[in-house]
């Protein structure tokens, strides 16, 4: 979670009409938060960081 957190705000969207709608983590944003954070990220907790951010964009978009 604090991985997640630390990326939180580094989503990619695209607009569809009026609206902005995001559609997933920008990785290489996030790559460079999780290094400004001082986070090491092994392929464990990249799948883990994925399903947060699979189930955040479900919320997300369960909201609009």
């Amino acid at each position: 979670m604090e991985a997640f957190f630390a990326i939180c705000s580094q989503w990619r969207v695209i607009a569809i009409g009026a609206r902005i709608v995001p559609i997933g983590l920008d990785y290489t944003a996030a790559q460079s938060g999780l290094q400004l954070a001082g986070l090491t990220v092994d392929a464990d907790m990249w799948g883990d960081i994925r399903t947060i951010e699979q189930g955040a964009l479900a919320e997300i978009r369960r909201m609009m």
